[in-house]
């Protein structure tokens, strides 16, 4: 299969896209029993997963400098890759067991508590093509791959997750109820996808690069590359052998309040703290100072803990179920959530030269305010009037209401801070600039998109081999609301058959919405780009990047432009 990619790198790619499969077995039982006041259950759950992944065995990636690169027949950057994952088939097994404990200690007073132990060790080959790793972590010098067989990391068997829940009543009479809920306890993550990523490392995944070469490639420079173990070898993949299973610590505390029998309000408190998330950081040749073992040319991407989170929300809500004809969900949250790393996709630089902390700051999805109103409302039929019965019944409204504060936005240069050329992308997403005393961070309007725009003037490139002053995800982009309303009616054809309408209005008021000003605009001098601080798109493209992204179409998404959609639908 070949790919035509229209994309910033303006590349050619072939072969073909992969055929996955996952193989599970699983067994799962519990058993319950009463004793008194008190229900207890137990049980236990094995899951034993053979994830079979299979991408192209060779895949030339050619990157052409613009429309006038190609025409020159002259690749730009010429990538090989040759991929033999096909014959790595890992084991990914998980044990767990539980006991639980629900208590009706009084009347008013309910307890709920017990404990989970979970084991997950290391994935494994059953194949004969056993997953690496890399011994010598922390004395890069003498980094060398592990034997054949050697564990990821050690296992952990110490993951014991207590959970507690209490629920009380202050007033029980009908309708105007009181009640506390509350609860805590730890959780632990599998991690185990993390651990099958080996087999798209030395020795059954090689890549090589070329530089301005002609196209197409001659025989000699699109030779695939042998899959061994010899140096030097490309991009290899580690995980600390100390590697334990990330654990998330949650607690919460709610009070509910009756107001009839048909509608409440709440108000609840929730946070959590996670530890020990795993981050994947880059050991890379092209610092000196980490004095990597030359055999490894291509760098070493390692699993860690490193990575930590902290979570914290007030939600208040107000609830009414369906009653003469009106319905009503009505919620406003506030929170925050900080972390050093939203997520392990993409490697922070090595901790002995960058320190996590530094990446402490709100999170990539931290909004800080949120509402949403959503009411569904049937109209009631008119009065004795046959026409007018015949024309007004079974119609009902529905309106939904959103809004939220800003997203984070974080300030890159795009310079190499770090000097991790071999993985390029890297130097993109940690080297923040330094803060320009005495400016704006934002400009504002009407000649920008939206009426506001980020400030360049603001930001510098910081000295070569630090982290700039400005915090990771400092500064904000673009508040947003929408109003979605329908209009609908039923029209009875058989006892059980009838024809409904739907009249669908998304952003009924053509709100505008922007995407987030852009500050990734470039790979290097991302702060002299034009584009810099500004945005160029709209809030739902900006989340629509394309079919292959899995996103509804951006006329469905928040922050759209104003779409009309009937509809017809037969229910029986």
């Amino acid at each position: 299969m070949a790919n035509f990619l229209l994309s910033d790198f303006d590349g050619w790619a072939e072969g073909n896209t992969g055929n996955h499969r996952q193989q599970q077995l699983q067994f799962v039982d519990t058993v319950a029993w009463t004793i008194s006041s008190h229900a207890i259950k137990a049980g236990f759950d094995y899951r034993r997963l053979r994830p079979l992944d299979t991408l192209f065995p060779y895949g030339p990636y050619s990157y052409f400098s613009g429309i006038a690169g190609a025409l020159t027949d002259t690749v730009a950057l010429e990538q090989l890759h040759s991929d033999e994952s096909a014959s790595v088939h890992p084991l990914v097994q998980n044990l767990s067991f539980f006991v639980q404990d629900t208590w009706q200690a009084t009347p008013k007073l309910t307890l709920v508590y017990g404990v989970r132990w979970d084991y997950n060790p290391p994935p494994y080959d059953t194949n004969g093509h056993p997953l690496y790793t890399i011994t010598n972590l922390n004395d890069p010098a003498n980094a060398a791959y592990a034997p054949a067989g050697t564990p990821l990391w050690s296992a952990t068997h110490g993951n014991f997750a207590p959970r507690v829940g209490v629920a009380y009543s202050f007033r029980k009479t009908a309708g105007r109820e009181l009640v506390l809920h509350a609860g805590a306890g730890i959780f632990y993550d599998l991690g185990n996808n993390t651990g099958v990523s080996g087999e798209w490392a030395p020795p059954y995944f090689q890549s090589r690069l070329l530089y301005n070469v002609p196209f197409p490639l001659s025989a000699a420079n699109a030779a695939p590359q042998p899959f061994t173990l010899t140096p030097p070898y490309g991009t290899a993949r580690a995980f600390d052998p100390q590697l334990k299973l990330p654990r998330v610590y949650q607690w919460n505390v709610s009070l509910q309040q009756s107001l009839g029998s048909k509608q409440f309000v709440s108000a609840t408190y929730l946070g959590s703290a996670g530890r020990n998330l795993l981050d994947d950081e880059f050991l890379t040749p092209g610092l000196a100072s980490e004095g990597l073992n030359p055999d490894f040319g291509g760098g070493i991407l390692v699993t860690t803990n490193n990575a930590y989170s902290n979570y914290d929300a007030l939600q208040l809500e107000y609830q009414r179920r369906l009653s003469n004809g009106l319905q009503v969900l009505v919620a406003y949250s506030w929170a925050h959530a900080l972390d050093n790393s939203s997520g392990a996709a993409q490697p922070a630089p090595w901790h002995t030269i960058y320190n996590p902390d530094w990446d402490y700051g709100s999170g990539d999805a931290d909004v800080r305010h949120s509402f949403s109103a959503a009411i569904t409302y049937n109209v009631p039929s008119p009065g004795k009037s046959w026409a007018l019965r015949t024309i007004a019944s079974n119609w009902a409204l529905d309106s939904l209401f959103r809004a939220n504060s800003a997203l984070p936005i974080n300030v890159l240069t795009g310079s190499d801070t770090w000097d991790l050329s071999t993985f390029a992308v890297v130097a993109d997403l940690y080297q923040r600039p330094d803060v320009v005393p005495n400016q704006s961070f934002y400009l504002y309007g009407s000649q920008y998109p939206g009426g506001k725009a980020i400030n360049p003037a603001a930001f510098q490139d910081p000295a070569s081999g630090t982290q700039g002053n400005l915090g990771r995800n400092a500064l904000r982009g673009f508040r947003a609301w929408e109003e979605d309303f329908a209009i609908r009616r039923e029209f009875p054809i058989h006892e059980r058959v009838k024809l409904q309408f739907r009249g669908e209005f998304f952003n009924i008021f053509n709100h505008p919405n922007f995407g987030d000003p852009g500050t990734q605009v470039s790979e290097t001098n991302a702060l002299t780009n034009p584009l810099f601080g500004r945005s160029t798109t709209t809030l739902a493209e900006s989340f629509s990047a394309g079919a292959e992204s899995g996103t509804f179409n951006s006329l469905y998404n928040i922050g759209g432009p104003r779409s009309i959609q009937l509809a017809l639908k037969l229910i029986f």
